[in-house]
């Protein structure tokens, strides 16, 4: 998979919901938040919920950058997916996963160049950065729309489940935690549900 449709399945797993029908929620699991790069002051999806795989979501939300983002820093990501009776860390496969990325800066080059190409247009509109540097401010989404397109082959498993995402933004040259944000969420078919005869020999 390249660069691009690993950050969008990064992004598929980040914008979900919690557990059934508990409403979305984003929580700072920052060791010291004086000192943190950024982090979610609010966040919200609504339309499907839980969210459909394919389907559309809209998303609301706001993302607090303290200073500027131009550093030497790598994106470290697990994710556990909920077994019935306990949770399993999802391995790293072909870069989804739990994974780490040692230079997150350099990824988000890698995927949308200068910055405009192929960065979806809710975030062009939105004045909201694809690279590095992100300068410091607050960048806000209001009721954005995407639609998440089928995923098959290896990464189906993806597309249905109960997850928890913990990401941390770490500085490479100290090890300094910069940023850690805590998820939870649930991915749900958006198949139409089959109904009628054929049914019964099609499935």
């Amino acid at each position: 998979m390249d660069v691009a449709g690993t950050l969008f399945l990064l992004g598929l797993q980040f914008f979900a919901a919690v557990l059934g029908d508990v409403k979305f929620s984003v929580s700072d699991c920052s060791q010291n938040r004086e000192s943190e790069l950024l982090g979610f002051t609010s966040a919200q999806v609504t339309a499907s919920y839980p969210i459909p795989v394919p389907g559309d979501i809209h998303v609301t939300g706001a993302l607090a950058v303290h200073r500027d983002a131009t550093g030497d820093v790598s994106l470290d990501v697990i994710i556990e997916r909920y077994l019935g009776f306990f949770w399993l860390d999802v391995p790293c496969i072909s870069g989804v996963g739990s994974c780490k990325y040692p230079n997150a800066c350099g990824m988000l080059s890698s995927a949308f160049g200068n910055g405009t190409a192929g960065c979806p247009a809710q975030l062009v509109d939105a004045n909201i950065p694809c690279t590095c540097p992100i300068r410091a401010g607050t960048y806000t989404l209001n009721n954005a729309s995407f639609t998440i397109p089928e995923v098959s082959g290896i990464w189906s498993w993806l597309a249905e489940g109960d997850y928890r995402v913990t990401a941390k933004l770490i500085d490479n040259p100290t090890g300094q935690e910069l940023a850690c944000q805590h998820l939870e969420m649930t991915l749900v078919d958006g198949h139409p549900s089959c109904s009628g005869f054929l049914c019964s020999i099609f499935g």
